[in-house]
């Protein structure tokens, strides 16, 4: 009979928490359109200084890079003379 009851209990407890909870989801976009034109670079240049492809550079430069490598982000900073900090954006997203 206690079997039960706990059993009832933590389905009540396991559909409550999924109504209430609030899942925060933290989006990092690249920003390097501004810091890339104040340099003067056009993106050709930009690709060959990241040593990277031109479509890999055409994504970073507007913002829909899914991914970064590290040394890639190295390089980018060290074209840009600035941190992580100055081209890393973070978006949150609340969903209930």
């Amino acid at each position: 009979m206690s079997i039960v009851i706990l059993k009832i209990i933590f389905i009540f407890l396991t559909i409550y928490a999924k109504v209430y909870i609030i899942k925060e989801v933290i989006y990092m976009k690249l920003n390097i359109k501004p810091l890339v034109d104040a340099k003067g670079l056009n993106r050709n240049q930009l690709s060959k200084e990241l040593k990277i492809g031109y479509q890999a550079t055409c994504n970073l430069y507007d913002g829909n890079a899914q991914r970064i490598y590290f040394d890639t982000l190295q390089r980018l900073c060290d074209v840009l003379e600035c941190t992580p900090n100055d081209i890393l954006i973070s978006e949150h997203d609340t969903k209930k």
